[in-house]
């Protein structure tokens, strides 16, 4: 019987208001560096790019300590001193200069299924660290709808491998197939919740997925209906 219901975060939730260069602007802003929004664009790709490159080489995934690795590359590149504590103090400032805002359907389907008491609500997102995406969910008002955050930077692996999945599982003291994962990357989400066991949804709010072969829906608000036929 069905009895988590994992959602990501970003895509799923919530979507970003500002690009992430312009965050990094305000950083540097706040931090005494006048440095024009182009200069940390650019910065900033040539940073993202270094670490998809060790990324590739090594297998890592995106974690605090890699995010503090692209933000000491920004500020060498834009000829700030790249210290260790001016990095951890980018860092700190990090989650909060990124903004989101939460999709209209997300907190009434959250309401909804909370109201419902017979499911576990968690997150399961790729991203640097669990306090990053506690500090998302609780400037959105959302974060007490949920049982248990799972970020990939902290656990140490990333959607679309079943070990994400399964220590939430673990967590829980639930099996795979009591769970059921929504998320709006196809491979990341769906096939990642499929692989390690469990029921996937995809939610497509674009309609980019049509010929997919996968449950799907367009709103979260279809997520109700669709729970007594997943059970």
């Amino acid at each position: 019987m069905l009895s988590v219901i994992s959602l990501d975060f970003g895509g799923t939730l919530a979507c970003e208001v500002n690009e992430e260069y312009y965050a990094f602007h305000e950083i540097l802003r706040e931090l005494g560096y006048a440095v024009e929004v182009e200069e940390v664009r650019e910065a900033l790709s040539i940073a993202w790019n270094l670490w998809l490159q060790e990324k590739a080489k090594t297998g890592k995934v995106w974690s605090e300590e890699a995010l503090k690795g692209v933000i000491r590359r920004i500020l060498r590149q834009v000829g700030a001193p790249a210290s260790d504590e001016l990095v951890l103090r980018a860092a700190e400032l990090y989650p909060h200069k990124l903004e989101f805002k939460a999709y209209p359907d997300a907190e009434p389907t959250l309401k909804k299924l909370k109201q419902k008491e017979k499911y576990k609500l968690i997150v399961i997102s790729n991203a640097s660290s669990q306090r990053n995406v506690e500090i998302y969910l609780e400037n959105l008002g959302l974060k007490h709808y949920f049982d248990l955050i799972i970020v990939s930077g902290t656990i140490g692996y990333e959607k679309p491998d079943p070990k994400i999945f399964h220590a939430a599982a673990e967590m829980l003291d639930v099996k795979p197939e009591e769970m059921l994962h929504v998320g709006d990357d196809y491979e990341a989400d769906y096939l990642g919740a499929i692989s390690a066991g469990l029921k996937g949804v995809l939610i497509d709010r674009k309609d980019v997925h049509k010929g997919k072969q996968c449950t799907r829906i367009k709103e979260l608000t279809e997520l109700i209906g669709l729970l007594n036929e997943l059970k």
